[in-house]
């Protein structure tokens, strides 16, 4: 379906061309090929020149014909004799009365001349029209700009409209900040008299107190004075008595003495607590003073702060009268601007007017052409019937399509169909799944109830297991610690086995080479010879052993190699040999690491194969063990002989096998 509409798509874009293209030969053939009609003046010439009208018809005819393809020429070459034309139409003037009387005065020329005259003639007609375009396009350019102007203008006036919005907005915020500022200074000073009056109130009251104080402080000085006096009176009336009453009356007064002085003691104690309480009193009256100076201090502040705060309003006031007044010239200047607005609209409705009028004129002057030209009509039916048989065609396309448009909707109605039948299906499987799950779920909760149970068993026996296993290991244990006693003792048994028969092997050797050198010094042929003799003879049992568990330890591409060189240390024929390797050829089908056997590819020269390492091995061995040898000392003379015998066979034992599993390795 998306391929149909894409292809009606493109078949409306095709008939749009073609109407198009249709409009634009209709457009060619009326300015291609145009006429003067005579005017009223030159009847006369017009009725003596008939004959020459009729060429000129038919002249027209034929070229209205090919105006479709000629029209581009007449365009190029327009462009080019632009200036020559323009100067012809100044000398001209009037235009049609010339021609006029070009055209009485072309009775004499041949039909050539003629037809060039015509040319002429369409060539200053189509620069005619195209200056009347160039018009149009000037007066739709100058309504442009008219327009845009337009929109500028309403543009400011908006963007103006939205300054005094947007000052207004600020004018609103400032006052209402102003306000806010005003009622929180204020209580501020409320919050401050406030306080000024209760700690006031306290002074007032200490006040009372130390006046109280220097009362109650007065009367004691009062009441002592008075006891004095009193006192001295006794004492005078106690010289007065009697002596025999002196004493008693001295105890008494004595006693009296001692309560008064205690009463004294008392009340120093109590002056010396009202003076402490007195200077407390003092401290705290001078500590509220400070206080007091403090808070006059902040009044004062705060009211520098009132007095900044209300020229900063005043200042605010004369930013607010002065905003107004900005506010008030915005308003003016938008006045002005749309005055300016309105007498541009009336600008533009007058040129607007005029334009409409030139362009009434332009069109009349178009239909004046269209009517000189409207016998090239013939032309045009013609390509009209041709596009007219294209259309029919293309609408016999859009039948096939429309019948293929059908033939797919029914398609797609059976699928459709299919698919409402498989979503049935669907939805049945769906609940037969569920119904599935279901049972799933209630086996799965049976079975892991079942798995919970096999799984506590099985902890049981894994318990059990365990228990056992720890048993086994300890069994394993006691055995391997035998089993590593045993091989412990019987490597040193072999050990030793070994050691004795390679002292028995070296003096043989040495004895062999004690018997050489005394025939060598007969015969030198025969000393070269025995030189060979004990490479070849005997081998080391420890580097037999290194082969023979190398040959099961290295990689299944070196065993063949291993083990030929093995059957040529045991001294195999070389038929024995041949089916050796016979036998190795048909075991490794692929190419062999060595140079030799079944192996197709030979070595490099650089290369070197593993059983001429081990022949080279071989050799310095034997010379080494000959040297050796031979530097022996004889055993009768050595006493140390036996430490001797033990220390050499291990070192060289030692050498010759790390040799050896370097050449393996490698």
């Amino acid at each position: 379906i998306e391929e149909i509409r894409q292809e009606k798509d493109n078949l409306r874009q095709q008939i749009e061309e073609i109407n198009e293209e249709t409009r634009r030969n209709e457009k060619l053939l009326l300015t291609g090929s145009e006429e003067f009609k005579p005017s009223s003046d030159s009847e006369s010439a017009a009725s003596n020149n008939a004959d020459w009208e009729k060429m000129g018809k038919d002249e027209i005819e034929v070229e209205g014909v090919s105006s479709s393809t000629t029209t581009s020429e007449t365009k190029d070459s327009s462009t080019s004799d632009g200036k020559y034309l323009r100067s012809e139409r100044r000398q001209r003037g009037g235009g049609k009365v010339e021609m006029m009387e070009q055209s009485i005065q072309t009775e004499q020329f041949t039909q050539e001349e003629d037809i060039q005259i015509n040319q002429d003639e369409m060539s200053n007609l189509l620069e005619q029209i195209a200056q009347l375009k160039e018009q149009i396009s000037l007066e739709e350019i100058n309504k442009g700009q008219i327009l845009l102007e337009k929109e500028r203008v309403i543009e400011q006036f908006f963007n103006k409209e939205k300054e005094l919005k947007h000052l207004k907005d600020v004018l609103e915020e400032l006052r209402k900040n102003s306000e806010e500022e005003n009622e929180k200074r204020f209580e501020e000073k409320e919050q401050l008299k406030d306080l000024l009056k209760e700690k006031l109130e306290k002074i007032e009251g200490l006040n009372f107190l130390l006046e109280d104080y220097k009362r109650e402080k007065s009367d004691f000085n009062d009441e002592i004075k008075f006891l004095k006096i009193e006192y001295e009176r006794k004492i005078k009336e106690i010289e007065e008595y009697n002596c025999f009453e002196k004493e008693e009356i001295k105890k008494r007064e004595m006693d009296k003495i001692e309560y008064l002085e205690l009463e004294n003691k008392r009340h120093l104690k109590d002056l010396s607590t009202l003076t402490s309480d007195n200077s407390e009193l003092k401290s705290l009256l001078d500590y509220e003073h400070s206080e007091c100076q403090k808070y006059y201090f902040k009044l004062e502040e705060f009211s520098k702060k009132l007095e900044l705060a209300l020229n900063e309003n005043k200042n605010k006031d004369e930013e607010l009268e002065i905003k107004n007044g900005r506010i008030l010239k915005l308003e003016s200047e938008l006045g002005r601007l749309k005055e300016h607005l309105l007498g541009i609209e009336e600008i533009s409705s007058k040129e607007a007017i005029a334009a409409e009028e030139r362009e009434t004129e332009l069109r009349r002057q178009l239909r004046e052409f269209q009517n000189k030209y409207e016998n090239d009509e013939f032309t045009t039916s013609k390509c009209l019937l041709n596009y007219q048989n294209e259309l029919e065609q293309l609408k016999i396309n859009l039948q096939n399509l429309k019948k293929e448009k059908e033939d797919l909707t029914s398609n797609l109605n059976e699928k459709e169909s299919s698919l409402a039948e498989t979503k049935n299906a669907l939805i049945n499987l769906q609940i037969v799944l569920k119904d599935l799950a279901d049972e799933q779920k209630s086996e799965k909760l049976r079975f892991e109830g079942e798995i919970k149970m096999l799984r506590d068993e099985l902890k049981k026996e894994k318990q059990q297991i365990q228990q056992f296993q720890n048993k086994e290991e300890l069994i394993q244990l006691t055995q391997t610690t035998n089993l590593d006693k045993l091989n412990y003792l019987e490597s040193q048994l072999k050990i030793k086995n070994d050691l004795i028969d390679e002292l028995e092997n070296s003096l043989e050797e040495f004895r062999i080479l004690q018997q050489q050198q005394e025939l060598n010094l007969d015969d030198p042929k025969i000393f070269k010879n025995s030189q060979q003799l004990p490479a070849t003879k005997k081998i080391d049992d420890s580097t037999l052993k290194q082969l023979f568990l190398s040959f099961f330890m290295a990689e299944k591409s070196k065993q063949p190699e291993i083990a030929i060189v093995m059957a040529k240390i045991l001294g195999y024929s070389q038929e024995e040999q041949a089916q050796l390797q016979k036998a190795i050829s048909t075991s490794t089908s692929s190419s062999s690491w060595f140079s030799f056997g079944s192996s197709p590819q030979p070595f490099s020269r650089k290369e070197v194969s593993l059983t001429e390492q081990f022949i080279r091995f071989l050799e310095q061995e034997s010379v080494d063990n000959t040297k050796s040898m031979l530097a022996l000392p004889p055993i009768e003379s050595t006493p140390n002989r036996g430490f001797l015998l033990d220390e050499s066979p291990s070192a060289l034992r030692t050498s010759s096998s790390t040799d050896l599993k370097s050449i393996l390795d490698s």
